[in-house]
């Protein structure tokens, strides 16, 4: 192979990396871009739930980490079902992406909005969801959000639920329940 054909291979390849690293870095802008929405979302969700009830920032300070899912949609007519995207925090910092979804199974109909907040109170509770084990949730209550509502969180093996209607009309009787994944960051995302 001569010298020159040599050299336009290399170049053919040095462009070619360059591009890939470049498209690369691209995906990861709009990777962080789609974390920074989500991130955002959770916190303007948040910011909502402590507003209305200011003692629930006592619970989130001294908590092992919290979830927060700014919508939650469901839906059914006798089978329904429903989930939604989250963010997990520890000590204020979001590390992860959560999932919540769920099949409900009996005398329902209609659709509703709603966004959750999950306290993880010790440490064994926030491992048992990020492990995604959903029956720490087993037995668990959700509380109503508004003024004071903190004041009834009640903590089922290190776990309290907290909810807040967005949207929508539901009548239901069912047993369902959720279930949880849970993909931590490469990093922490920094918040400025």
């Amino acid at each position: 192979m001569s010298s020159s054909r040599r050299s336009l291979n290399f170049a053919i390849g040095m462009v070619l990396g360059i591009a890939v690293s470049l498209g690369s870095l691209d995906a990861s802008a709009a990777d962080k871009s789609k974390h920074e929405a989500s991130i955002t979302a959770a916190e303007d969700a948040l910011e909502q739930y402590t507003e209305n009830d200011p003692d629930l920032n006592d619970h989130l300070q001294n908590a092992a980490g919290y979830v927060v899912f700014p919508e939650i949609g469901k839906a059914g007519v006798v089978v329904g079902g429903g989930g939604g995207d989250g963010i997990l925090f520890e000590k204020g910092v979001p590390v992860g992406k959560a999932k919540v979804t769920f099949v409900n199974v009996g005398a329902q109909i209609g659709g509703q909005r709603f966004s959750e907040v999950i306290i993880f109170r010790d440490k064994a509770a926030l491992k048992d969801f990020k492990r995604g084990r959903g029956e720490f949730l087993a037995g668990a209550s959700a509380v109503a959000a508004g003024a004071g509502a903190s004041a009834s969180l009640n903590y089922k093996n290190g776990v309290a639920v907290m909810t807040k209607t967005s949207g929508g009309l539901m009548a239901e009787a069912v047993i369902g329940g959720q279930k949880f994944t849970y993909m931590a960051f490469t990093k922490p995302e920094p918040r400025t």
